[in-house]
């Protein structure tokens, strides 16, 4: 629940309020009827009970209008007799007041207006009172006091509503928070930050671990190949590949020389000098050797070129050495062969 401090300086709409400055001359003010009522019955009266004495007293107003300008000729009228018997009543002749005396009552019902406690009456041709103004009533230290209209309130109106009171005045304050505000916002940023690098790291932990599944994919081992044939070297000096098999896949082994003079040929026709060194639509880096590595037949041991760079021979000059490719394979030699799937 909000609570009753919640509901401070509320407005509401009220019918009546028993501490209005309205009064008539009968029940006196509103709050003269509030005790009496109060002595009477025991309770505080609600705007049911107020409206309905002000009904009584408005009809008792009327009656005694009605009846100024007449005389009773008889003793003992009953009432029934006095509002519905024709020609019962002595009365002055005035224009528009001749009928029943029930008929003289309404017409002084239709043209009053009085003032009451319950405020002010004046009934139109429905009997409804149409001078009734309506209480604005204020909460103000919990209890609904009458603010408007200003004539018959009984409080002044507060607006605007002000502020709530500080009970945490003598708390203790960093800057402009409180203790404890301050220290929730320092958690809330410190979590916020924590989970951005938590973050930061499960991507970059990710993006190494698909580099080096990529890597793997990439490498290819000696271990890992079955040699079918090795290349031979045909009559005009070039060679035919070898075949063998890597994980259940054939794969062709061009020596290193060919697939140079290949690349270099190529260039030469596009008018491009020589930049890198590419195996099957691949490019590498990691090995080359001098053609007088590869004897005819083939009759040298393993190569392992993983030392030096593609593109770089034995006696190559630093000064003019080869960019790296962007991409790295590990290429293996055997008998002066190189790998490709």
């Amino acid at each position: 629940t909000l609570g009753p401090d919640a509901s401070e300086h509320v407005l509401t709409p009220v019918q009546w309020h028993p501490a209005t400055k309205f009064a008539d001359p009968y029940f006196g003010t509103a709050t003269d009827y509030s005790e009496r009522y109060n002595r009477a019955y025991g309770l505080i009266p609600s705007y049911v009970s107020a409206g309905a004495s002000a009904a009584g007293y408005s009809l008792t107003m009327a009656i005694q209008d009605a009846f100024r300008r007449c005389t009773f000729p008889e003793q003992g009228v009953d009432a029934d007799s006095l509002l519905f018997t024709a020609g019962l009543l002595q009365c002055e002749q005035v224009v528009g007041e001749r009928g029943t005396g029930y008929e003289r009552v309404m017409r002084s019902l239709v043209k009053q207006q009085i003032n009451t406690f319950f405020g002010e009456i004046a009934l139109n041709s429905f009997r409804r009172n149409v001078a009734l103004s309506p209480i604005t009533a204020q909460i103000q230290s919990g209890v609904l006091q009458a603010t408007l209209p200003i004539e018959v309130a009984n409080k002044a109106l507060v607006m605007p509503k002000p502020p709530p009171k500080d009970e945490d005045s003598g708390a203790e304050k960093i800057g402009t928070l409180h203790k404890d505000a301050f220290i929730t916002v320092v958690v809330v940023v410190v979590g916020s930050f924590l989970i951005l690098c938590l973050a930061v790291l499960l991507t970059l932990g990710r993006s190494r671990q698909q580099s080096r599944m990529l890597e793997r994919m990439l490498v290819i081992s000696p271990d890992d190949l079955l040699i079918i044939n090795h290349p031979v070297r045909l009559c005009d000096g070039s060679y035919e590949c070898g075949k063998a098999m890597h994980r259940n896949t054939l794969v062709a082994l061009e020596p290193l020389t060919e697939v140079k003079q290949k690349e270099m040929e190529l260039n030469t026709k596009l008018g491009v000098s020589l930049k890198s060194f590419s195996i099957h639509g691949l490019t590498s880096s990691v090995a080359i050797a001098k053609d007088s590595d590869f004897p005819a037949g083939y009759k040298g041991s393993m190569h392992d070129l993983s030392s030096q760079p593609l593109g770089v021979l034995h006696n190559a000059d630093p000064a003019h050495d080869l960019e790296a490719p962007s991409i790295i394979i590990q290429a293996c030699w055997k008998r002066g062969a190189l790998v490709s799937a």
